[in-house]
């Protein structure tokens, strides 16, 4: 029998069997997708809707997906987001044109190309002390209301309509990215919570596993208690690049779903290994290639890999397929309809 769509994810993320493999695409920024090939996909599919922009943010580049297009996408989950308060987003919209972008922490981007941004703008780069952090920043105040003003309506709709896995992704419980860009280097209807940091590479891991443990592991364990005290949602840490070292850490602290699954990155390349040692604890969500298959790959490869990947970490549920991160401007829009077709083509085949 069909499920809901909130009833697949709900079903593959406890490690039981759902009708299909979830989708996750177009939630967050970690899950979303850039500006030019969204317009591709509205172009293929007729679809008429505005391009806005993902956290009201023009200079980060990732759509905000209508839901005409969700819908196309097969997206099992719809996100809750939080925003930079009002005044900073009222500063940048009025801000010269090309200048550079400032958020709410003073940390910014500028302008490499036309319509292309780096983040390069880092105000405690030069900071050695506690002291010169008390004295060269205003910190940012946490508690102004228009962060998330709109999320109790969100989330209350969302759930009153039953259809969709809820994913709030707080911009901000990413401690560790948060210190590398300052310095260079309501939920009770919520489903699944993000967190995360960035910690991995291409072929390791960005600190020594010694350092996670001393420094970052009691923060996220701190966030996961307090998250999990409060609500029953599962906990989704997001980390880009290479973190198996890490794997059994995450578990440890609670977390629930691991993205984006780069398998592109060292060990994360090897789904048999993860599957067999961790699956049964903790589910994978992402896992399509973003370095290669979904940029350079044709339709055909593309399905090809879904269907690898489907094979490989859909049985027995826990697991949530996606991009490898935000599908890129160089992403054909055809390679992202093909990877969503090909999840409803091969995504029944482990169904009980």
């Amino acid at each position: 029998m069909s499920m809901t769509s909130r009833e697949r994810v709900l079903t593959a993320i406890h490690h039981e069997q759902p009708d299909r493999v979830p989708l996750v695409i177009g939630v967050s920024n970690a899950t979303g997708i850039k500006m030019k090939p969204y317009q591709g996909i509205k172009d293929i599919a007729g679809i008429q809707a505005p391009d806005n922009y993902l956290y009201d943010w023009p200079e980060l580049g990732t759509a905000e997906i209508d839901e005409e297009t969700m819908l196309r996408l097969h997206s099992d989950v719809r996100g809750v987001l939080d925003l930079e308060p009002e005044n900073v987003r009222k500063q940048n919209r009025e801000r010269a044109p090309h200048s550079d972008y400032f958020d709410s922490w003073g940390s910014g981007q500028k302008e490499i190309t036309p319509g292309d941004w780096f983040p390069c703008i880092h105000p405690l780069s030069k900071a050695q002390t506690v002291e010169d952090l008390d004295l060269s920043q205003n910190w940012p105040d946490m508690s102004d209301p228009t962060r998330i003003a709109h999320v109790r309506e969100t989330s209350r709709r969302l759930a009153e309509e039953n259809q969709f896995a809820i994913l709030a992704t707080p911009w901000l419980l990413f401690p560790f990215e948060r210190a590398l860009a300052m310095q260079g280097m309501e939920s009770d209807h919520v489903d699944i919570i993000k967190i995360g940091d960035d910690l991995g590479t291409q072929e390791s891991l960005m600190i020594s596993p010694k350092m996670y443990r001393e420094m970052l592991k009691p923060i996220h364990a701190d966030f996961i208690n307090f998250i999990k005290s409060r609500t029953k949602a599962k906990v989704l840490f997001h980390s880009d690049g290479d973190v198996v070292p890490l794997i059994e850490d995450f578990i440890e602290i609670g977390v629930d779903i691991l993205n984006p699954i780069q398998t592109s990155a060292g060990s994360m390349s090897d789904l048999p290994s993860l599957k067999k040692r961790f699956g049964k604890n903790i589910v994978f969500c992402g896992g399509i290639d973003s370095h290669r298959i979904l940029p350079f790959g044709s339709v055909e490869d593309v399905r090809q890999e879904v269907r690898r990947v489907i094979h490989t970490l859909g049985p027995g549920g826990g697991y949530l397929l996606g991009a490898v991160h935000t599908v890129m401007n160089d992403v054909p829009p055809e390679n992202v309809l093909a990877m969503v077709d090909a999840v409803e083509e091969f995504g029944h085949e482990h169904a009980l």
